[in-house]
């Protein structure tokens, strides 16, 4: 989307504000966390960082916080565009509830929401008042809004807004084989490869690692989250359980492929029902057989993929004859082609330049 963006102007990426109060603090116990950076390059994009006195976890706990952090966010902002953006329009690409303050003080020609996640509840499916209010003004306030889930539409369309559905995206090569040395040779391999974090259903993985016989075997390849790391040492306790380290995303293919059955053991609650997880277009793309609890984006892939309906079901069908599970690769096929960065950045690129082209812009 660059190429198309940078013919109407340049393009700034913000990162994440640099928190006078977290740095001084790692300052004091002698680790240094992240430094600030601004620069521009010769093709069109530039990288800004903004300093706050705050952080956003304070901002969750006291909201005064956040207001005082986004009136230094804005005016460093402003500065920023009237030293390199004189005269120019704004595009600005809202990705967080808490970008609605700098959103309307900066008074773009476009506004955009990239709704990615439910942010209107924490990971526990607990409401976030915080959040939720400002996400609903954020809504409100944005010409368009992408939604990476039919969870977050239907919420948009609560506030009074309509929203384009564009899901996540995959692209990668498909070329490497399956590893043949990493899991158990003849045995069936149950696979989850991703982040190990607390939206795994781990009552379920547990009831799931007990069934197995001697042919199972249940491995997760990832990184695991500290709030977790004492669940996944005490599943370690089980032989039929095996756990790899994080791997280069360069050859999660060869570790997909390996598994006789990719699972997406989420559980369900207000937050995990935004959420279209990427590994479903990963494990598409290792031609794989797929076993998910029933996130609301899946189900409408029931014919394609085998989506159980509660706790027993799913352990059915993990301990299925794998002929006996739905697998159809030409609807894989079409899933891959359709999910498609390329046609993904297509499908945004559409949708913004029709409402430019209307804005007169």
């Amino acid at each position: 989307m660059n190429n198309t963006l940078k013919i109407w102007s340049d393009v700034i990426f913000f990162q994440a504000p640099y928190s006078i109060i977290v740095n001084l603090l790692y300052k004091f116990i002698g680790y240094k966390k992240y430094s600030r950076s601004e620069g521009n390059d010769s093709d069109g994009l530039h990288l800004f960082t903004p300093i706050v006195v705050f952080h956003n976890k304070i901002w969750n706990k006291i909201p005064i916080t956040l207001k005082i952090d986004s009136w230094l966010f804005h005016r460093q902002t402003a500065r920023y565009l009237r030293r390199y953006q004189k005269n120019k329009k704004v595009i600005f690409w809202a990705c967080h509830p808490f970008d609605y303050h700098v959103a309307i003080k900066i008074k773009p020609a476009v506004s955009i929401y990239d709704y990615y996640d439910n942010f209107s509840f924490n990971e526990d499916g607990e409401l976030n008042v915080l959040k939720d209010g400002l996400n609903r003004k954020l809504i409100e306030y944005c010409n368009l809004i992408f939604t990476t889930s039919v969870t977050m539409q239907s919420f948009a369309k609560t506030v009074g807004k309509d929203s384009h559905l564009i899901p996540n995206g995959f692209t990668h090569s498909n070329d490497m084989e399956a590893l043949t040395n990493v899991f158990p040779k003849g045995a069936k391999i149950i696979g989850y490869l991703g982040n190990i974090r607390d939206w795994i259903d781990f009552e379920l993985i547990k009831k799931l690692l007990t069934s197995l016989d001697d042919t199972e075997y249940l491995a997760f390849v990832g990184p695991v989250s500290k709030n977790v790391l004492h669940i996944v040492e005490d599943l370690k306790k089980n032989k039929k359980f095996i756990h790899i380290e994080a791997v280069d995303y360069r050859n999660i293919m060869g570790y997909i492929k390996s598994f006789d059955i990719g699972i997406i053991p989420f559980k369900r609650n207000k937050f995990t029902d935004g959420v279209f997880p990427n590994k479903f277009f990963e494990y598409i793309a290792g031609n794989i057989r797929i076993v998910s609890t029933n996130l609301p984006d899946l189900c409408v892939f029931r014919d394609s993929i085998n989506v159980a309906s509660n706790c027993e079901d799913f352990i059915r069908l993990c301990k299925s004859d794998l002929s006996l599970l739905n697998f159809d690769t030409e609807i894989y096929s079409r899933i891959m082609k359709e999910s498609n960065w390329e046609n993904r950045i297509c499908e945004i690129e559409k949708v913004l330049l029709k409402e430019m082209n209307d804005l007169n812009l």
